[in-house]
C-alpha cells in the first residue's frame, strides 16, 4: 500500500493523539504533566482531523470528512473550556457554536443527499450516519448556547464540559484505527476481536471519569 506524505502525517498524529489521550486520562489530573500531554493531545488531534478532512474531501469520502470536523469541534470547545477563565465567553465560543451547526446542516445535507438518491448511499454510506453526526453536533452547538446563556461554566460543569469531548473525541480516535481500518491488521489480530479492547478500554474510562466528576465530592482538581 502507497502512503502519500500527507497520509503518514495523518496516521502519525493520529497515533500521537491516542496515546497523548490515554496518557491524559491516566496522569494525575491539574499537574504539569497532565497540562503538557493534554496540549499535546490538544494540536495532534487537531492535526489528524484537519488532515483527515483534507484527505476525505479529497477522495470523496464525506463520512470521514463528517468524522473529522466532528472530532476537531470536540477538540477545540473542549481545549477552549479550561483555556478560558471561569465564566468566561466571548467571539471564540461564539464561532465554535457556529461551527457545530454548520457541521450539523452539512450532515443532514448528506443524509437527505443519500436518501435522494437512486442507491440510497452518499459515497457508498446509508444516510443514518450522516443524521447521526449532524444531530451530534447540532446537540453540542444546543450545549454551548446553553453555556453561553448562563455566561460560561466553572466548578464541576466547567470539568464534566471539558472531560466528556475531549473524551468522545479520543474515542472516536480509537473506532477510527482500531476498527475502521481492520485491512491493516493480520487476519489473526481481525478473528481474535482485539481491536475492541482500546475501544472498550476508552469507553469504559470515559464512563468512570464522569461518574468520579459528577458525584464524588472528594474529587477535586484545583486548576479548574
Amino acid at each position: 500500500m502507497a502512503y502519500s506524505g500527507l497520509l503518514i502525517f495523518h496516521i502519525l498524529m493520529g497515533t500521537t493523539g491516542l496515546f497523548s489521550g490515554i496518557g491524559a486520562m491516566i496522569i494525575k489530573k491539574g499537574t504539569k504533566h497532565h497540562y503538557t500531554v493534554g496540549n499535546v493531545f490538544f494540536v495532534s488531534m487537531l492535526l489528524m482531523a484537519s488532515s483527515g478532512v483534507y484527505i476525505a474531501a479529497s477522495r470523496s469520502i464525506s463520512l470521514s470528512v463528517m468524522g473529522g470536523l466532528f472530532t476537531f469541534y470536540l477538540v477545540a470547545s473542549s481545549w477552549m473550556t479550561v483555556w478560558r477563565k471561569k465564566k468566561e465567553i466571548g467571539f471564540p465560543e461564539m464561532a465554535i457554536t457556529l461551527f457545530a451547526f454548520g457541521i450539523g446542516l452539512l450532515g443532514y445535507s448528506f443524509g437527505l443527499e443519500a436518501n435522494a438518491s437512486t442507491t440510497g448511499l452518499k459515497d457508498g454510506e446509508a444516510a443514518a450516519p450522516y443524521f447521526v453526526f449532524g444531530t451530534f453536533a447540532i446537540l453540542g452547538g444546543i450545549s454551548d448556547i446553553r453555556m453561553m446563556i448562563k455566561g460560561g461554566y466553572s466548578g464541576t460543569q466547567r470539568l464534566v464540559r471539558h472531560l466528556w469531548r475531549m473524551c468522545i473525541a479520543l474515542l472516536i480516535t480509537a473506532i477510527s484505527i482500531f476498527l475502521g481500518n481492520t485491512q491493516v491488521f493480520s487476519e489473526e489480530i481481525r478473528q481474535s476481536q482485539v481491536l475492541f479492547v482500546p475501544v472498550i478500554l476508552i469507553l469504559a474510562s470515559t464512563l468512570y471519569w464522569l461518574f468520579r466528576v459528577k458525584l464524588s465530592k472528594r474529587f477535586k482538581w484545583k486548576a479548574i
